[in-house]
């Protein structure tokens, strides 16, 4: 969005004689740096609290659920990130250096980890009793898509930072790794019995081999990795049925880490031959994510051009598109949204090239908005018979 609002705005420099090229640049700037940024939202599983990651430009990004804040820091002097919900709805757990708790009104905020190490993508497990986290031990950097790597010096390539996934015990803390040492794991999810994950993973770094990643599954107190898929092309979004029967899957020619499209697949839990359940399908897969107690998928997916997000049939027997918009909807930064145990309610980011991002709720396209933290950023610029203008100035493309 900000590189399309740039970018308009160089094209109306021409069209305003009575205003400077810099007095253009400087009001679009000063927009920009009024917009709050919204970096994830996830709605807890009864459907009563929506709890969203935001950050202000310059400042630490900050944690809320409902009204109240959730924080381990309260001076707020660094970033706390990556919120997931414990499946009863009454606990949050986040990053915040280490792996914290929090109850749901942020009370009893407590850390759970005490080693060295950046941790990202906490998961719950099913009962409740166990949080799954990506845990770089000693890490020169935090693990992600979207991170730079480390420059290489000295030695190159003699200490290689794995991203592992590590079990902590809510009760006790206690932590225990569920994937080796020599493996670098992208994205995992929980078995519905909480005993097993599967993970999209590689030998060796994690910096060069996303796109010869395979499926594997671990059980947990033995980190044997179990293959149960080497791909044709490029993995994303290892997700377990809530029957515990199936794992599905994007499969395609993507780019990087987060850039997921193709098509999803559908395999048994044990091993076998996938099966394409979205064949040919007009429109790209983002994300995927199984409704509770159900065999369908929540899809949210790019449709030529637009936003859309779509219920798939596990068997194959149909996709069905249940709205679509020329705007960005998203949990995080991929275009999806976060659904509730009912299957209906929903929270997503919402943003348009006219809207800044706010935080949204309910039924999938009746949303409501939840934030108005961007009620008063107004866009400097707006779009007519195919050109730029300043939408202030309301002057027209000659």
């Amino acid at each position: 969005m900000l590189r399309r609002v740039l970018f308009c705005a160089a094209l109306s420099l021409p069209l305003f004689a009575a205003q400077s090229r810099d007095a253009v640049i400087d009001q679009t700037l000063a927009t920009l740096t009024r917009v709050v940024d919204f970096e994830q939202v996830a709605i807890s599983p009864d459907g009563a609290t929506v709890a969203y990651v935001s950050a202000s430009p310059g400042t630490p990004a900050q944690i809320h659920a409902g009204s109240a804040r959730i924080t381990a820091k309260p001076k707020g002097d660094s970033d706390e990130t990556d919120i997931a919900w414990s499946p009863d709805s009454k606990q949050l757990a986040f990053v915040s250096g280490a792996l914290h708790v929090a109850n749901a009104n942020g009370t009893n905020v407590r850390a759970l980890t005490t080693i060295n190490a950046s941790f990202s993508d906490p998961k719950w497990s099913p009962d409740g009793k166990k949080i799954a986290v990506l845990t770089i031990e000693n890490a020169s950097r935090k693990g992600g898509a979207l991170v730079a790597m480390t420059p290489p010096s000295g030695d190159v390539e003699t200490q290689v930072e794995e991203q592992r996934v590590a079990i902590i015990d809510v009760a006790t803390k206690s932590l225990q790794f569920a994937t080796p040492a020599n493996m670098y794991i992208f994205d995992y999810d929980w078995s519905p019995d909480s005993k097993s994950l599967v993970t999209e993973a590689t030998f060796g770094s994690g910096d060069d081999n996303y796109w010869v990643a395979r499926l594997y599954r671990f059980d947990l107190g033995d980190a044997a990795p179990h293959e149960l898929y080497k791909p044709v092309l490029q993995l994303a979004e290892p997700r377990w049925s809530p029957d515990g029967k199936s794992i599905a899957f994007i499969e395609g020619l993507m780019s990087d880490a987060g850039n997921n499209g193709g098509d999803v697949f559908v395999m048994p839990a044990a091993g076998g031959t996938p099966v394409n359940v979205t064949a040919g399908l007009n429109a790209s897969p983002a994300t995927i994510e199984w409704l509770a107690g159900s065999s369908e998928l929540l899809m949210g997916e790019n449709v030529n051009g637009l936003a859309g997000l779509a219920r798939v049939a596990a068997d194959g027997s149909g996709v069905k598109l249940i709205w679509s918009g020329a705007e960005k909807i998203a949990r995080t930064d991929i275009i999806g949204a976060s659904v509730a145990a009912d299957g209906v309610t929903t929270a997503v980011i919402r943003q348009s090239f006219t809207r800044p991002p706010d935080v949204w709720s309910g039924p999938i396209g009746e949303w409501k908005q939840v934030t108005h933290a961007n009620d008063g950023v107004q866009p400097l610029w707006a779009f007519k018979d195919g050109c730029c203008i300043q939408a202030r100035r309301r002057r027209s493309c000659r």
